[in-house]
């Protein structure tokens, strides 16, 4: 109370500069309440930015590790071809190059090879980077998610420069007389294609690489509700791609490359999915 009372006995500038005190405090007190608030909402949008890319970045191994699987595949398709092209003949048939496609596989016509054209997704990469939370990152983890969604740029601009090629090819597939002039025209095409599919695999193995070291955490990259599916439906589903990949190539396709994504899955959900054995090779 003496406190109080010595307060009320303040007189002119020194009252006023009592008044003036008091005042900054309470502006003091708020700005910072203000900044915590704003620092937590900052925190809580960029958490929230990040699992949406971790979700992509799930979907996005799962297509890296499947094109490193068929690498083997892709090869020995590619070697048999060129030296099928390299032939002097003057008919040419496809006979024994002919591919297998998949069900999922939208290129209809028959192919003397196959690789597959997957949509890998950017959108909460892209959504991210004009949002707030690009500016929070710490510059490691965004400098890691920038290599990887630069090589996922890339490997989709190779995936359509390789089909557009494809199409160029495609006469492959039906026998048919084949001059040395149109022989080495379809050789050109096919090494442009050669390279192109090389470059695809190197980034798809960079890319299951990068996404191996990344740390997870959001506890919700496999919630089977975000494809509308139950969790029984989802792993269903994941086995039956690969199964399916399995019988297409055969005993070529590497199916141990979805392993350190199958332990992720395993980890995060508790489950214990193991990869499909391959029950018959062509």
């Amino acid at each position: 109370m003496r406190f109080f009372r010595r307060i009320g006995e303040l007189k002119g500038w020194k009252r006023f500069g009592f008044e003036v005190g008091i005042i900054a405090i309470g502006l003091g007190i708020t700005l910072i309440a203000q900044e915590l608030i704003t620092n937590a909402s900052r925190a809580r949008e960029t958490r929230q930015a990040v699992d949406a890319v971790e979700v992509e970045l799930v979907q996005i191994w799962f297509f890296a590790n499947e094109r490193a699987a068929l690498e083997p595949c892709r090869r020995a398709q590619f070697e048999a071809l060129s030296e099928r092209l390299r032939r002097a003949d003057a008919h040419w048939t496809p006979d024994g190059l002919e591919q297998p496609s998949q069900s999922s596989d939208v290129y209809m016509l028959p192919s003397v090879f196959r690789t597959p054209l997957r949509p890998f997704p950017d959108m909460s990469w892209q959504a991210l980077l004009t949002s707030n939370a690009a500016t929070e990152l710490d510059r490691a983890q965004f400098a890691t998610l920038g290599n990887i969604f630069n090589i996922v740029a890339e490997m989709r601009g190779l995936q359509v420069e390789a089909w557009r090629l494809k199409g160029r090819l495609a006469h492959l597939s039906v026998a048919g007389p084949m001059s040395a002039s149109e022989r080495r025209t379809a050789y050109d095409a096919f090494g442009e294609l050669a390279a192109i599919e090389a470059l695809v695999a190197a980034d798809a193995i960079d890319l299951g690489r990068a996404i191996a070291t990344i740390d997870f955490r959001n506890e919700r990259i496999f919630d089977p509700a975000l494809s509308g599916l139950s969790a029984e439906e989802f792993e269903a589903a994941l086995l039956a791609q690969i199964a399916g990949a399995q019988a297409s190539f055969g005993a070529c396709y590497d199916a141990s490359q979805h392993q350190l994504l199958f332990d992720l899955y395993n980890r995060v959900t508790g489950s214990n999915l193991t990869i499909p054995p391959r029950e018959v090779a062509p």
